[in-house]
């Protein structure tokens, strides 16, 4: 994105505290699949929405906060 380091502070400042974004990076699967099932009924796609959980490795995650001492 070639943001300033000042304005990717600023950023992820207001980010995580509003809460948008949690501090530690990991993703809200309730939310996900919220925004799975309205982008299923916009684009009028049959039969149910599929699992948003289907499309998230959190592996990537776990292994980041073991290696930096997290949970």
């Amino acid at each position: 994105m070639k943001l300033k380091p000042e304005h990717a502070r600023r950023g992820w400042e207001f980010y995580t505290s509003k809460r948008i974004w949690h501090p530690d990076g990991d993703i809200n699967l309730d939310g996900l699949q919220i925004v799975t099932q309205i982008y299923w009924e916009q684009t009028q796609s049959k039969g149910a929405a599929p699992k948003a959980a289907k499309y998230v490795d959190q592996s990537y995650l776990r292994d980041a906060l073991k290696e930096l001492g997290g949970r």
